[in-house]
Order: structure tokens, then sequence, then C-alpha cells
């Protein structure tokens, strides 16, 4: 079915979708929980496009993004769209894609860090503020695989390291 490309708002990024990864979440919409799935996810009605985890290239800002530019390669999670061509999302929801990952790698990373996060996540809200975990997850299979590591910080932001498979962190 074809669809407008969205116009972005004056704080929003049109993103070209060059990548977009397949998870539970998406399945859970089709197949295996499809009711359910979208009534946990305060739906009532069943998504237009699916995906949720995209990379791609900014094709155009709106007039008061400041992070973006056209050619910039970003990655990022949306709560749907990422299975189109184009996505409009706001600026403070995209990430600009680290150098050592191609889209298709970044594609992969946004739904598996919020997966690898959640012990910070959890412990925050058990109000361990301020406890430090190590933490590090493996995220694909095969050669395209990176492992995520890094000191979690439950009172600030995540340090996480980034590693190419040839290049794993010992």
């Amino acid at each position: 079915e074809e669809i407008d490309t969205p116009t972005p708002g004056e704080l929003d990024v049109l993103v070209r979708i060059e990548a977009a990864a397949l998870n539970r979440r998406d399945l859970r919409h089709v197949a295996v929980e499809p009711w359910l799935g979208r009534f946990g996810a305060g739906r009532q009605q069943a998504l237009t496009i699916l995906g949720s985890d995209l990379a791609g290239r900014v094709e155009a800002v709106g007039r008061r993004v400041t992070r973006f530019a056209p050619g910039d390669e970003v990655y990022a999670w949306a709560d749907s769209g990422a299975f189109a061509e184009y996505i409009a999302l706001p600026e403070t929801a995209l990430e600009p894609k680290p150098g050592n990952l191609t889209l298709e790698q970044a594609a992969a990373v946004p739904f598996a860090a919020q997966t690898a996060d959640r012990p910070r996540h959890q412990a925050r809200l058990a109000g361990r503020a301020g406890a430090q975990h190590e933490s590090e997850a493996l995220l694909g299979q095969g050669p395209g695989q990176l492992l995520v590591r890094g000191p979690l910080d439950i009172a600030g932001p995540v340090g996480l390291n980034w590693a190419a498979d040839d290049e794993k962190i010992a």
C-alpha cells in the first residue's frame, strides 16, 4: 500500500529508512498475541506500519532541529513505522550512527540495547540509585555480532562500548 511521505514538524527529522530489524515486539503484533500485544501497548486498533528498530539517512529536518542535517546517518527506536520507506521522528528520538557500524548493524541495536539496559532500569525503580553494575550483552549472530559492555551507573547515563566481531572486548 502506498502512503504519503511524512512531513517533519519543526522539531522533527525525516529519515529515509535503509535498514530495519525484526524483533519479538513486531512478531507479537502479527502472529503470537495480536490482540493482547495491541491492548498492552495502549492501542485499540492494529498498527498500520510495523517495525520499531531502524537506521537510515536524514532526508530533511524541521526548522528548529540542531543535531542533524540532511545526509547524516542515524538510528532509532520508534513505536511503529520502521518497515516503511520514510519516517518522521522527533530529533530527540534519534542518535548518530556509530562510525564502526553499518546501517544494518545499527538497526539491530535499539531494542536489544534496551534489553541489555534492563538491570540499570530495574535497579533505579528499586531505589538503588548510585549503585554501580558491570553489564554486557552480545547482540546478533555470526560475523555481525556486537558486544555491548559498560559500567551502568544507576544515577547517570549508560556507558556503552561497541566492538565489531573481530574487535570483541575480552
